[in-house]
Order: C-alpha cells, then structure tokens, then sequence
C-alpha cells in the first residue's frame, strides 16, 4: 500500500512539473522577465524533447537493472533538478535543467505503470490462488453415508 501512495504522490509532482510549463509561459511572456520568442519556445517545447529521450533511455535502464532502481534513481534526479531549476539565474539555464529533468519525468509515467502491473497482479494472484485455510466453512465436504 506504501508503494502505491508513493506512486501517487510522484504522478501528482509529475503533472505539476508539466503544468508549470504553462505557468512558466505567461512568467516569460511578460516584463520584467520576457524572453524572446526563441528562448520561450526552447522552454516550452523542453517537455517534448525530454521525452523523446527519457521514456526510451530508462525503460532500457529499468529492463536492465530493476524498475524499482531506476524508479527511485528518477525521483531523486528530478528532486535535485527541481531545485536547480528553482535557482537558475536566466532562461538558458533554465531551459537546460528542464530537458534534465523532462528526461526523468516523461519516463516515470511507463515505469510506475510497469512497476505497478507488476506488483499488484502478483498481489492478486496470491490472493486468488491462496488456500481457503481461514474460512469457517471446509474446503472439502465429505459425503453423507
């Protein structure tokens, strides 16, 4: 259940990194901070190019090494990106960090989907496959004579 909420709860900052994307089009689009028409674009096109990148790079990865590893290796790349792109000084810096950090954002939707397929389908076969052994009532009922 754990891994579940923490699932959810990186799908949650997942769609709020890419929302802020249209956050950050208005901030740019308007003085003091306007950027030229060139440099808005790079920003806002980020997202895509990430994910041109990242979806296919750490599905291999994960294949590899372990959804769970390359899953917790992404949140922490993204949490530290986050802040890099918190304190970056202009756009171009910026721009950057958010390729960085689309890379990891647009590959952890497919993992958290393989990852909980596979989790919860055994889950559930466990459960499906399991002896009846705490039921009040006998599995096998033997005939009357």
């Amino acid at each position: 259940m754990f891994t579940v909420a923490v699932c959810g709860v990186g799908l949650f900052f997942d769609l709020l990194e890419i929302v802020l994307g249209n956050a950050l089009s208005v901030v740019f689009s308007a003085p003091p901070h306007a950027a030229t028409s060139r440099e808005l674009s790079f920003l806002l096109s980020s997202l895509y190019i990430g994910a041109a990148i990242g979806a296919p790079a750490c599905g291999f990865l994960a294949d590899r090494f372990g959804r769970k590893v390359v899953l917790t290796l992404i949140l922490f790349r993204l949490a530290a990106l986050s802040v890099c792109e918190g304190m970056s000084p202009n756009i171009a810096t910026l721009t950057l960090f958010r390729v960085l950090a689309d890379v990891s954002i647009e590959a952890f939707w497919p993992l958290v989907v393989a990852y909980l397929t596979d989790i919860l389908v055994l889950s559930v076969l466990l459960l499906a496959l399991a002896p009846r052994s705490r039921s009040r009532e006998p599995v096998y009922k033997e005939r009357p004579r």
